[in-house]
């Protein structure tokens, strides 16, 4: 009502003094304003300037606060894509919930920190959060009862009990006949030390002579001359040899017909295609299933010896476990492309171990998903250097911007030409080529904006003065990234 008298008086004059002095004419009764009320009124008018003063400071105190605790909230679903990912193959609808709230609080805190804050929301769907508290007090209520009950504890102690004795039963029926061979083996061994105490080495060369051509090692021959079948070698005749001496054997190599040794004659692929074959017809020959480890098997070797060696690790590998160490990512495509079940890991080190394996692939293996996740989790963590010291910031977004450029490539490679031409790999996906006709002028343009952009920032270009004072803040690194999961999604539907 003050507020209005105010108007109305500054509406008639702009002389007219506000409140109104002793002589004037009250404007609400009109009659004469004397001494006293015109100190009243003056009164009444600096109380209410300064609690709306008081008012707007603390509105304002507590908008500045808001501003900064919603700055600090982080959106990003990696750290919890673990439990994401259970809930959502326990109940698909529930997983999607819990995505449509978070890119719903996402899409809220982005319009309340614009210059010029946006408070129109939709309504938040808060399903997800009522459903899993209702599953938590269910899962609650169950615990008590359990917990409450004696007998009910005790019996879920003797089923676990039963339930490890089974499992034990189980694996010892799985490994029974590898139990039994070996026992026999040891029988064997036993009954071979006991001869050899009580003979010459002479009867023992001959019986060790008899004992490989009928058993194993005879077949051992037989068996290396299919393996080297099963990797094409065929450039020239390899004969094997054993030979006893004092009661040991021997297994030796050599060209047929021939005078010179293998390694005066084989190319190095061809030496190592000899090997493996004489180390799968051993494996054969010796009838055990143990898993087997090749580091860098094909270090140094062309193409074509290293796909006739992926597809024999893969044949392998369904029937036993391979681990296969390796820095050389062509060859690693290639035991993806002959391989039905492959997983893949990444070993670090630090200042004092080495060997630590690391829960995903490397950065080079990642598909376009997995690196924007990652760059999600730098970004946060570059949002805080930026707290500290711009130069480190600077520093710290370099390397994200080159990474950002790498997974870059990756999308054009993965979704936008959906994998026609795949770097490392010898495929070329003809099929593919039917989702290269909605390519636009469009596409062209964002993804060479982004490129350039990435390439001006990232780490190893020396960056001209002008460029490096207007090196990207913290709020446009996280606008660029968006920009890059956003025309990723985009593209991932139109492909889907």
């Amino acid at each position: 009502m003050w507020k209005s008298i105010k108007k109305f008086v500054e509406c008639l004059s702009h002389n007219n003094i506000f409140p109104p002095i002793e002589g004037n004419h009250c404007p609400t009764c009109l009659q004469v304003i004397d001494n006293t009320t015109a100190e009243r009124l003056l009164s009444f008018d600096e109380y209410l300037q300064n609690e709306l003063q008081k008012e707007a400071n603390t509105a304002l105190e507590n908008w500045n606060a808001s501003v900064i605790k919603i700055k600090k909230l982080s959106f990003s679903t990696a750290p919890y894509e673990a439990i994401l990912s259970e809930i959502k193959g326990k109940d698909e609808h529930l997983g999607l919930l819990f995505y449509e709230l978070i890119d719903q609080l996402n899409e809220r805190a982005k319009k309340i920190l614009k210059d010029e804050p946006i408070f129109d929301f939709d309504d938040l769907n808060l399903e997800s959060l009522t459903r899993l508290n209702n599953h938590i007090q269910k899962l609650e209520e169950l615990e008590k009862t359990v917990l409450d009950d004696a007998k009910k504890t005790q019996a879920i102690s003797l089923k676990k009990q039963k339930i490890l004795e089974i499992e034990d039963r189980a694996k010892i029926l799985s490994v029974k006949d590898l139990i039994k061979e070996e026992i026999k083996k040891a029988q064997k061994i036993d009954l071979f030390s006991k001869v050899k105490r009580s003979t010459s080495t002479t009867a023992i060369t001959l019986l060790s002579n008899e004992i490989t051509n009928s058993g194993s090692i005879g077949k051992l021959q037989e068996f290396f001359h299919l393996e080297l079948g099963k990797l094409g070698f065929n450039h020239f005749n390899v004969t094997t040899l054993t030979k006893g001496i004092k009661g040991s054997q021997s297994f030796s190599l050599e060209l047929s017909g021939k005078n010179a040794s293998i390694l005066d004659i084989a190319s190095e692929g061809e030496q190592k295609c000899i090997s493996l074959a004489g180390f799968f017809a051993e494996l054969t020959a010796d009838n055990r299933n143990s898993a087997i480890i090749f580091d860098d098997p094909v270090n140094s070797l062309d193409h074509i010896w290293r796909l006739k060696f992926s597809k024999r690790i893969a044949e392998e590998a369904n029937k036993r476990q391979v681990i296969v160490l390796t820095h050389d990512l062509p060859f690693l495509k290639m035991l993806q492309e002959t391989s039905t079940n492959i997983e893949i890991k990444a070993i670090t080190r630090d200042n004092k171990v080495t060997g630590i394996p690391l829960d995903s692939p490397p950065w080079d293996a990642l598909k376009t998903a997995d690196r924007i996740g990652k760059l999600k989790v730098k970004v946060v963590e570059a949002k805080k250097v930026s707290k500290k010291s711009t130069e480190e910031y600077q520093s710290y977004a370099s390397i994200i911007y080159g990474q950002k450029r790498e997974t870059w490539e990756r999308l054009i490679e993965e979704w936008l030409i959906k994998n026609v031409v795949e770097r490392f790999s010898r495929e070329i996906k003809t099929q593919n080529t039917r989702y290269l006709t909605d390519i636009t002028e469009i596409d062209v343009q964002r993804i060479s904006a982004a490129m350039s952009k990435c390439s001006t920032y990232m780490n190893g270009h020396d960056m001209a003065e002008a460029i490096s004072g207007a090196f990207p803040d913290i709020d446009e690194l996280e606008n660029d990234l968006d920009e890059l999961e956003n025309y990723f999604k985009e593209l991932k539907k139109r492909r889907n």
